[in-house]
C-alpha cells in the first residue's frame, strides 16, 4: 500500500490528490505522465549552467566546444566530460542536489557545446518492479540519451562511475523517452517510446587481483593489487577518502591541455581549507584501517606484517580510458606456507581468497524460487608465486589446480604453469547471470562449490 501525505509540505503528483483508499492506478496514465510532464515542461537551464560551469576559471566548456568542432574530440569524449565536470560541481560547490535539475542542466550544457540530438528519459530500478507497473513516482529516474554516441547518462552519481555507465539497477529495466519535438504533434503521438536499458556483461563489471609473491622460509611476502570494473566499483569506491576523489578529478579535468580550475579550490577560505585537510588526514586513518581489515579478511587471518598500500590510477573510474578503481597493497602472510618435512607445502588456494561456503540446511531450493544476482561479475585472479632455491612444484598437485567448469550460472576455470622459475596460476571464477530459475540451483551450487574447493588447494613444492 502506499500513501501519500498530502498535508506534507513536498510534491504531491496530479494522480494522488484524491483523497480516499483507490486501487493502484494506471502506470502510463499517472505516475509515468506526470514524470514525462516534468521533464518537458522544465525551465531552461542554460543560465544555470552558465553559472556552474561557465565561471570555472580556465573556461573549460569553451576548450571543449572547440575541440568537439574541430574533431580533435568524438562527441563521446566531449560528452563524458562535461558530464564530469557538472558532477564536480555539484561535489564541490554550494548547488543543491535535485536529480531533475541535474539532467535539465546536462540537457543544456551539452547544447552549449553544441550536442543538440539529446533523448531524456525515465526509467525504474529493478528493487522497484518494472516502469509499467510504477506506483511511486518517486521510484522513477531520469537520464539522457546520445543517439549519436549511444551513451547514457543517469541522474544519479557517486563520483567513482564512469560517465556513461549505467547503474546496474537500472540496466535492463523498462524505459521511455519524452516525446520527441523534432516530430509533428501526430508523429509524437504515434511514436514508439518505450525501450530496454542496455545490459552490462561480467567482463564490464570485473574484478581483477594480480598477485606477486615471493617465499622466504615460511613467509610469503606478497604485493597484491586490485582493479575494479564497472558495478563492482561499488565495492571499492567507499574506501576513497574525498582527496583521492579530488585529486582524481583534477588529473581528469586538466588533461589534453585543457585548464580548470573547479570552483571549490578557486573559492576556498584558508580556514575552510584547514578543516578539509583536517577531514582528509581522519578519512586516511579510516583508509588504511580498512584495507587492513581487507587485507584480513581476504586470507582469514591478519598479515603478519603490513607495509602499506596506494591508490593506482588517477582516473579512479571518473572516465573510459581511466575506468578502474586500483589498489596495491603490500604485506607479509604467515600460514600460507609451512614445512613440511624437507619439502614445503604452499595453501595456493588462500592466495584468491576466502570464498563462500553453502551450508547443509542452505542447499535446498523451493520449486519458483528463482536465483536473483545484482548485476554479472567475474573475478580475475592472476598469481606469480617466486618458488625458492631449489624447490620444485610436484607435478601431481600442480596438475590438479588445472579445473575447468562451464554451465549455465557461470564459470570456474585455473589453470596453472610454471614460467621463468615462477608458479603462474590464472583463475576465472564468472557469474554470468542476473536470474536464473530455481531450477539451476544446483549449477550455482557447482559454481560456489568449485571456487570453495579450489580455496583449500595445496602444492606440494619439492627439495630437491
Amino acid at each position: 500500500m502506499l500513501i501519500y501525505n498530502r498535508r506534507f509540505d513536498e510534491y504531491t503528483p496530479k494522480f494522488a490528490r484524491k483523497d480516499g483508499v483507490q486501487a493502484n492506478p494506471d502506470a502510463e496514465e499517472t505516475a509515468i505522465k506526470d514524470r514525462i510532464e516534468q521533464l518537458e515542461k522544465f525551465s531552461d537551464m542554460t543560465s544555470s549552467v552558465k553559472t556552474q560551469l561557465g565561471g570555472v576559471k580556465g573556461n573549460p566548456m569553451k576548450s571543449v566546444k572547440e575541440k568537439l568542432k574541430k574533431g580533435e574530440w568524438t562527441q563521446a569524449q566531449a560528452a563524458d566530460y562535461v558530464y564530469n565536470l557538472l558532477v564536480f560541481s555539484y561535489m564541490t560547490g554550494k548547488y543543491k542536489y535535485y536529480p531533475g535539475d541535474f539532467v535539465n542542466e546536462l540537457d543544456a550544457a551539452f547544447r552549449q557545446i553544441d550536442i543538440k540530438d539529446i533523448r531524456k528519459g525515465i526509467t525504474i530500478a529493478r528493487r522497484d518492479g518494472t516502469l509499467d507497473k510504477a506506483i511511486n513516482y518517486k521510484d522513477i529516474w531520469y537520464f539522457v540519451y546520445l543517439p549519436e554516441c549511444n551513451h547514457y547518462y543517469s541522474n544519479a552519481f557517486r563520483g567513482y562511475n564512469t560517465s556513461s555507465e549505467i547503474l546496474h539497477s537500472l540496466q535492463g529495466q523498462q524505459a521511455m523517452f519524452i516525446h520527441n519535438k523534432k516530430l509533428s504533434k501526430k508523429e509524437r503521438n504515434a511514436e514508439d517510446r518505450w525501450l530496454t536499458m542496455p545490459k552490462s556483461t561480467p567482463a564490464d563489471n570485473r574484478r581483477v587481483t594480480t598477485i606477486n609473491a615471493t617465499i622466504e622460509g615460511t613467509d610469503m611476502n606478497i604485493s597484491r593489487r586490485i582493479d575494479s570494473y564497472g558495478a563492482s566499483k561499488e565495492n571499492a569506491g567507499p574506501l576513497l577518502t574525498s582527496d583521492n576523489m579530488l585529486n582524481a578529478y583534477l588529473e581528469y579535468l586538466n588533461r589534453e591541455g585543457i585548464v580548470a580550475d573547479p570552483q571549490m579550490l578557486r573559492k576556498e577560505k584558508a580556514k575552510d581549507k584547514a578543516q578539509r585537510m583536517e577531514r582528509n588526514a581522519d578519512a586516511l586513518r579510516e583508509q588504511t584501517e580498512i584495507i587492513r581489515q581487507e587485507t584480513a579478511s581476504y586470507h582469514g587471518n591478519e598479515p603478519k606484517q603490513f607495509q602499506g598500500y596506494e591508490v593506482l590510477a588517477g582516473g579512479i573510474g571518473v572516465c573510459p580510458d581511466s575506468a578502474a578503481i586500483s589498489f596495491e597493497i603490500n604485506y607479509t602472510m604467515d600460514g600460507i606456507v609451512k614445512n613440511a618435512g624437507r619439502n614445503l607445502m604452499l595453501s595456493i588456494g588462500k592466495l584468491i581468497g576466502e570464498q563462500a561456503e553453502i551450508a547443509p540446511s542452505q542447499r535446498k531450493r523451493l520449486e519458483g524460487d528463482d536465483i536473483y544476482i545484482a548485476y554479472p561479475r567475474d573475478y580475475i585472479y592472476e598469481i606469480s608465486v617466486g618458488l625458492p632455491s631449489g624447490y620444485t612444484p610436484s607435478e601431481t598437485s600442480l596438475g590438479r589446480l588445472n579445473t575447468e567448469l562451464k554451465n549455465n550460472a557461470g564459470h570456474f576455470i585455473s589453470k596453472a604453469g610454471i614460467k621463468d622459475g615462477k608458479l603462474v596460476l590464472n583463475v576465472s571464477y564468472e557469474f554470468a547471470q542476473t536470474q536464473l530459475p530455481a531450477s539451476d540451483w544446483n549449477k550455482m551450487l557447482e559454481l560456489v562449490d568449485a571456487a570453495s574447493k579450489f580455496n583449500t588447494m595445496t602444492l606440494l613444492l619439492e627439495k630437491k
